[in-house]
């Protein structure tokens, strides 16, 4: 009987790893309390800075002037895609061109072998017909 206690607690123990955190622990009041005050004036705080910034800043200047900083930015990313793209292309072009000259290579290597072998055939055949 002990050992099947032993057993349930040990998966217990192993199921509580994979479990959730257990409840948390509520705040105090007087936390609660600053909190929402210090979210009060930081709110009423900004929403006056935001009153105050069309008097300073000119809106309609500084809108068009980060679409076109966009429209560039874009253009210069699709630019160097591109460049990017040609690089890759002449890379791989570079890689065709040595694998089809090292296959050339490989290939007139055995024909030449093949062709000194047959002539080397040829003539101790024409050797052994001459000495009969």
């Amino acid at each position: 009987m002990n050992n099947i206690t032993k057993s349930l607690s040990k998966r217990d123990s192993l199921k509580s790893v994979f479990r959730g955190s257990k409840k948390r622990k509520l705040k105090s009041t007087l936390r609660l309390s600053i909190e929402s005050i210090l979210m009060l004036f930081v709110g009423s705080y900004l929403i006056v800075f935001l009153n105050w910034l069309p008097k300073r800043l000119d809106w309609s200047k500084i809108a068009v002037e980060s679409w076109s900083n966009l429209i560039k930015g874009f253009s210069l990313i699709i630019e160097a895609f591109i460049s990017f793209g040609a690089v890759f292309l002449v890379f791989i072009l570079i890689i065709i061109s040595l694998t089809l000259l090292l296959g050339f290579a490989s290939r007139i290597i055995r024909i030449l072998g093949r062709v000194i072998s047959t002539s080397k055939k040829r003539s101790k055949q024409l050797y052994l017909r001459r000495n009969r």
